[in-house]
């Protein structure tokens, strides 16, 4: 269904435009924060209205993955500062 890109196509991609597009996606963690909060307002109120269990799940994971990014956007801001290559091909499969 998906076919992966030659081996070599991501090797093509220069380090500088590859860094930039890393750091698109580390970019501010106050907007995530919040659409995370807002999502877990809205599932509570239609777990309440509804009496079901299944936006409180959603909720929960939504936290779970919150919590993740953040970790990663500490991880981030902690290689920011080097130009390693392998920073920033770790960073990118993170």
């Amino acid at each position: 269904m998906f076919k992966r890109p030659p081996a070599d196509a991501t090797e093509s991609i220069p380090a500088n435009v590859r860094r930039s597009l890393v750091e698109s996606l580390f970019a501010d963690s106050r907007t995530m924060i919040m659409g995370a909060l807002a999502t877990s307002v809205s599932a509570l109120l239609i777990m309440a209205i509804t009496r079901s269990e299944a936006p409180a799940v959603v909720s929960v994971a939504l936290f779970g993955v919150v919590a993740v990014r953040l970790y990663l956007i500490r991880e981030y801001q902690s290689r920011s500062h080097t130009n390693d290559l392998a920073d920033v091909r770790w960073l990118e499969r993170a």
